[in-house]
């Protein structure tokens, strides 16, 4: 039964890599449910037996020509976990992904940064986690004093309301969130998807998240991933439970998800942002997160919300700023104050001299 259902899913990787569905007969729907089963946790092959299939085939050119059977087959694997990310299409031809020799899938820019012992995954599901939450990736350097200094200012009498909520957060969602000033942004690099950061420096407070795409295989793969993570012999660290349980936090209604999509986190091809909404209202019911993976974010966050004039700050540039129009009248009245006070001061310094 191994032997046939690992050569029957080769078989299919390789067809789906190779977009010959519609020679051998293979219809859309079908082939999309089957997408979908594969990654089942129910359904799941050990990968070793993958690799032993593959190790079979003969180290020479394929039929139509070209690469190897064995690295063709090594390739589309590979590939097709790829494309089962859950990130937008464009960002992925942007930014394609390398392996390793043990098939082993890590962002470019962590490629330095593997760990010392890592394993082989279990199976496919395994893969298609271990790109998700990529490589343990390095605190970047930052400017240490001005991060002091700004911790100090942020969190003085004169600007926050104080410690109360420090343990944890008040906030609601992405509408709460705007209201205090914090904008978001989409990820420019294809790092790991739950790579959430904030910065809360200078006056222009900004949380970034890795663009996610949100269709009907979005469920499916989140639970079986979530289902995975919870089985009593995987020990891991619930990166995606924890990183779903997040986006919880963040999405309540479809206004929430609405700021989402505009800001390029969240590409909708579900249907409404309702449904976004009530997809991850769905997913997170009684999930069981890691509380520490996002404690020192959240904390970050609360921190500008209990700043005093985080909500003016922020009205007063949805109002006057909200457009390069508006900024750029804004920079020419003060441009016509100055030149008016410089006028001024010249107008008295020559009467001034008359007058001696």
């Amino acid at each position: 039964m191994f032997l046939v259902d690992g050569c029957a899913l080769l078989h299919f990787i390789l067809l789906d890599m190779m977009d010959k569905w519609k020679e051998v007969g293979g219809k859309n729907d079908l082939v999309a449910f089957a997408k979908l089963d594969l990654f089942l946790l129910e359904n799941q092959l050990p990968y070793k037996l993958l690799e032993i299939l593959i190790g079979m085939f003969p180290e020479v050119p394929s039929e139509e020509g070209g690469e190897n059977c064995q690295k063709e087959l090594k390739d589309s694997v590979t590939k097709f976990i790829d494309k089962s990310f859950l990130s937008p299409v464009e960002q992925q031809l942007q930014h394609p992904i390398q392996v390793d020799s043990h098939h082993q899938i890590h962002p470019p820019h962590l490629e330095q940064q593997k760990q010392e012992e890592e394993k082989e995954p279990a199976h496919l599901l395994a893969l298609l986690r271990k790109r998700l939450i990529g490589t343990k990736a390095k605190e970047k350097g930052k400017d240490k004093k001005m991060d002091i200094l700004w911790e100090k200012l942020r969190n003085s009498k004169l600007c926050s309301y104080g410690a109360k909520s420090r343990h944890w957060h008040t906030f609601r969602n992405v509408k709460e969130l705007k209201e205090k000033g914090i904008r978001f942004k989409a990820s420019k690099e294809r790092g790991a998807i739950t790579d959430i950061d904030f910065d809360d420096r200078f006056c222009m407070p900004t949380l970034t998240l890795s663009p996610i795409l949100v269709d009907v295989a979005t469920m499916p793969k989140l639970l079986n991933l979530i289902a995975y993570e919870m089985c009593p012999d995987f020990k891991n660290e619930f990166e995606i439970t924890s990183y779903v349980s997040f986006l919880d936090n963040l999405i309540d209604s479809r206004e929430d998800v609405k700021e989402l999509r505009d800001a390029g986190v969240l590409r909708n091809e579900l249907g409404s942002d309702k449904d976004v909404a009530v997809l991850f209202n769905k997913i997170s019911d009684k999930l069981v997160p890691n509380l520490e993976i996002y404690l020192e974010l959240k904390r970050r966050i609360q921190d500008h919300c209990n700043i005093i004039w985080a909500r003016d700050a922020a009205k007063i540039c949805h109002t006057y700023f909200r457009s390069p129009w508006s900024f750029i009248v804004f920079l020419g009245v003060i441009a016509g104050l100055v030149m008016a006070a410089l006028q001024t001061y010249n107008s008295f310094k020559e009467t001034h001299r008359l007058e001696h």
